[in-house]
């Protein structure tokens, strides 16, 4: 939750908190697109996922 709190409370502090959440987004990303953690591949891929979908704004939660 903290993506969507940062976004809906102080939109300057999300934007630089995203610019580094994306960029170790990339780095942790395996060549077949998932990411792996310690709860495993999929819970991994989902929450990162959805940590940076924030971007593309699909949901209305995550609204302005």
């Amino acid at each position: 939750y903290v993506p969507q709190a940062l976004f809906q409370s102080d939109y300057q502090v999300w934007k630089e908190w995203n610019r580094k959440h994306i960029e170790t987004c990339r780095q942790r990303q395996r060549a077949d697109g998932a990411w792996q953690a310690g709860e495993g591949e999929a819970f991994a891929t989902a929450t990162t996922l959805l940590s940076i979908a924030l971007n593309y704004r699909y949901l209305p939660i995550y609204e302005r």
